[in-house]
């Protein structure tokens, strides 16, 4: 039975809203995650022109003891 005093959110942006209240929340808690650590390969060897992620790690992987964006973790631990 529903009661008629409860309040009904019902704002048009909702998930909008919702989304940018997380987002807050969790940059509050977490402030400083480490970037990446995956780097694209060389061009050829020596040639120093390797590319690292500059997205922030949310995946730490424990047999490596490296810190990786989803994607990379993915690309990383394919098999």
């Amino acid at each position: 039975m529903a009661h008629s005093t409860l309040p009904v959110f019902s704002h048009p942006d909702f998930p909008q809203v919702f989304e940018a209240a997380l987002n807050q929340l969790v940059t509050r808690q977490v402030p400083q995650l480490s970037p990446c650590c995956y780097e694209s390969a060389e061009s050829r060897w020596g040639a120093g022109d390797a590319i690292a992620c500059t997205q922030p790690a949310v995946i730490h992987d424990v047999a490596t003891e490296l810190d990786y964006c989803f994607a990379h973790y993915k690309a990383v631990n394919r098999g």
